[in-house]
């Protein structure tokens, strides 16, 4: 049986207007007064415990691509990626109970709506875990970002030699020891968490603050089969210098990037859309142009496809210990206006190690 709701009204984080510079104390707050959202059939009521951020959520919240992305009206909840507690479904028909702990994946384009005591879910995007077995702060990092590593990872042939470009990022420490899962032969990173990277099985670290990763003679000497940029910007296609540490396209060198060659992209109107999409569309032209000589590269498109079957694989990976979560040690950050605002000016520096999570609600379980 359903449970009942007693009260109309929840907590939650609002956003008022874009947060133009990433200035986020200005246009961040709590509100109790937002009305508790109601459920639809084919949808789950979850009581939020714990919701992680990504880029996407600073985008969202700048403004940077507000055409694509922009809220469909202000003020606006934040957070997309969820863990919590089913607390109504559909009676009879769902493969949910009331009680249940469960996780859930904002519906693209857009992460809203996760920052707050409750959230409703299309039921295709949820799915359940043993709160026995994983925390709800450790669930809630899988989502968006150990879901696009998974995702990607079918790039790793058996035995390749592969890099990670922002290895101890959101995604990067999901990559990492998912290549290994796959098969890769040798994991190199780039980061500053040397002792991190290394406890997750990487094989190579290498800080870019110091050293230019392609200019190392042991990487030109014998070049990466795969490399993953996590990173994009002055590190991603537009340095050709790169090249000569991967291998060439008919060696079956590949370059796979997961975010945008510029990832701080602006989309404020068309014009700008349209020059989006011709940098990707060139990008794709001087691939084929010049193949033979550059590894071949690709912009996955496909980084936050979701089944519940994925979901299951990494909540498996989890159980078995075979996949570790990393939480950014400033975090788990709490539920209060300075918390949360804490937490997306980490998420916007682009320099969190490991995944950014706020705690909604105590862990049912303690």
């Amino acid at each position: 049986m359903n449970s009942v709701i007693p009260a109309p009204n929840m907590k939650s984080v609002q956003i008022k207007e874009f947060a133009r510079t990433y200035n986020f104390d200005d246009v961040i707050s709590m509100s109790d007064q937002v009305e508790r959202p109601k459920r639809k059939p084919g949808t789950v009521l979850i009581r939020v415990v714990a919701c992680s951020l990504a880029p996407g959520d600073c985008r969202v919240a700048s403004g940077h691509t507000e055409l694509i992305q922009g809220p469909k009206k202000f003020p606006y909840i934040p957070g997309g990626d969820i863990s919590g507690i089913v607390e109504e479904v559909d009676e009879n028909k769902s493969r949910f109970k009331v009680g249940e702990a469960v996780i859930a994946i904002f519906k693209s384009p857009r992460p809203v709506d996760g920052l707050a005591e409750y959230i409703v879910v299309d039921e295709e995007r949820v799915e359940k875990f043993d709160p026995e077995k994983i925390d709800f702060l450790d669930a809630v990092c899988l989502p968006s970002s150990a879901l696009a590593a998974l995702n990607v990872v079918s790039n790793v042939m058996q035995n390749d030699k592969v890099m990670v470009l922002g290895g101890s990022g959101g995604v990067g420490p999901f990559l990492v020891q998912l290549c290994k899962l796959a098969g890769a032969k040798f994991v190199a990173c780039t980061s500053t968490q040397q002792a991190m990277m290394e406890k997750l099985g990487v094989d190579r670290v290498i800080d870019y603050t110091i050293t230019n990763w392609w200019e190392l003679e042991e990487f030109q000497a014998d070049p990466f089969d795969l490399v993953f940029d996590c990173v994009g910007g002055p590190t991603g296609w537009k340095t050709i210098r790169q090249c000569k540490s991967i291998k060439r396209s008919y060696d079956n060198g590949r370059y796979v990037a997961l975010t945008f060659d510029n990832p701080l992209m602006q989309v404020h109107n068309y014009w700008q859309l349209v020059c989006f999409v011709s940098n990707i569309a060139g990008r794709a032209f001087w691939n084929w142009l010049v193949q033979r000589s550059i590894p071949y590269y690709r912009l996955t498109s496909d980084a936050l496809k979701f089944s519940p079957a994925s979901f299951k694989t990494l909540l498996d990976h989890v159980e078995g210990k075979r996949l570790q979560v990393i939480i950014d040690h400033k975090g788990p950050f709490e539920f209060t206006q300075t918390g949360v605002i804490e937490a997306f000016k980490l998420q916007a520096s682009r320099h969190a190690h490991g995944k950014v999570v706020v705690r909604v609600a105590p862990n049912p379980t303690d």
